[in-house]
C-alpha cells in the first residue's frame, strides 16, 4: 500500500478528531479556538487548488465541517500523490503523465477562483465607506465568494433612484417587500406587488391609475375594503379628481380639504358629513391665515 496514503490517512483522521472535539467544545480557552490551527491549513490547501469555489457555490464556504471534510479528503489525496512520486516501482514517465493531468485539472480552476477573489478585492476596496454611487453592474461583478457583500450592494441599490425589478428579485424577506414598495413608489410598476396592498397603493398613486385599486382588491388577503378605499382616496388626492371617489364622502372630503374647495363638499350626499367637510375646510383656511399673519 502507498506509504503516502497511510501517512495522509493517519494525519487526516487526527485532524478530523481534533476538529470535531474542538467544535463540540466551542473552542474554549483564550485566543483562537483549537480547530483554527487545523482547519486553517486545510482552507489554504482548498484555496490554492481552487476547490473552495465548490464550497462557495453551495453557500457553505467558511463553515467548519464542510471545510474539514473536503480539506481532509484533499490532504489525503495530496499525501498519497507525494507517496506516489517517491515510490520507485512507478516509472518517471507514468509520474509525469499523472502530474500533467493534475496540472491540467487544477491550474484553470485555481486561476479562475483567484481571479474572482482579486476582482472582488478591487471592488470592495473602492467601497469600504459604504455602497454609494454604484450601479447594478458593480453588484453583479461581485462573485459568490462575497455573497454577503453582494447582497448589501443590491440592498443599497434597492433604496436608490436606479431601482428596477431585477434588483428587487435579488433580495429577499422584508428587504424584498421594501424594495417592491420603493419600486412602485418611484416607477408606478406594480408587477412585483403580489398580495401587498401598500405596494399597489404606491403604484396607483405614482401612475395615477385607479384601475390598480381594483387589482389590489383582487389580490388582497385581508381588510380588503379598507385597502381598496384607501387606494381610491390616495389616487383621488394625487390627481385632485374627486369624481373617482364615487359616494365615499371621506374620500371626497379629503380632496376638498386638500384643494380648499368648498364646492366639492356639495357632492357629499349625507348632510352631516357635508357640513363637516365645510367646517374642516374653514378650519384649514383659518389656520393658514393665522400662520401667514405671523
Amino acid at each position: 500500500m502507498n506509504k503516502g496514503f497511510i501517512i495522509g490517512l493517519i494525519i487526516s483522521a487526527v485532524l478530523i478528531i481534533i476538529n470535531i472535539l474542538a467544535i463540540l467544545a466551542g473552542g474554549g480557552g483564550h485566543g483562537p479556538p483549537l480547530y483554527f490551527y487545523t482547519e486553517l491549513p486545510l482552507s489554504w490547501l482548498l484555496s490554492i487548488l481552487g476547490l473552495d469555489y465548490f464550497l462557495a457555490l453551495l453557500g457553505i464556504l467558511g463553515t467548519p465541517y464542510p471545510t474539514l471534510i473536503l480539506g481532509s479528503i484533499v490532504f489525503l489525496g495530496f499525501t498519497t500523490f507525494i507517496g506516489f512520486l517517491f515510490d520507485e516501482k512507478y516509472s518517471n514517465k507514468r509520474k509525469l503523465i499523472f502530474l500533467i493531468i493534475l496540472l491540467l485539472i487544477f491550474t484553470p480552476l485555481s486561476s479562475y477562483t483567484h481571479y474572482l477573489k482579486y476582482n472582488d478585492g478591487k471592488i470592495i476596496s473602492n467601497y469600504n465607506g459604504g455602497w454609494v454611487n454604484i450601479n447594478q453592474e458593480i453588484c453583479d461583478d461581485l462573485s459568490l465568494f462575497n455573497e454577503n457583500r453582494k447582497y448589501d450592494c443590491y440592498l443599497s441599490l434597492s433604496r436608490s433612484l436606479i431601482i428596477n425589478k431585477e434588483i428587487c428579485n435579488k433580495i429577499s424577506g422584508i428587504d424584498n417587500i421594501d424594495c417592491n414598495n420603493n419600486l412602485a413608489k418611484k416607477t408606478g410598476d406594480s408587477s412585483n406587488c403580489g398580495s401587498n396592498p401598500e405596494c399597489y397603493i404606491f403604484a396607483a398613486t405614482k401612475s395615477s391609475n385607479v384601475n390598480l385599486c381594483e387589482t389590489l382588491k383582487s389580490h388582497c388577503q385581508e381588510n380588503c375594503n379598507f385597502w381598496f378605499s384607501t387606494c381610491i382616496s390616495e389616487v383621488a388626492l394625487s390627481t385632485g379628481n374627486f369624481r373617482i371617489c364615487g359616494k365615499d364622502y371621506n374620500c371626497i372630503s379629503l380632496v376638498a380639504i386638500d384643494k380648499k374647495d368648498k364646492t366639492i363638499c356639495n357632492y357629499i350626499e349625507e348632510s352631516i358629513s357635508k357640513n363637516r367637510c365645510y367646517e374642516d375646510i374653514m378650519k384649514g383656511m383659518n389656520v393658514s391665515k393665522d400662520y401667514n399673519s405671523n
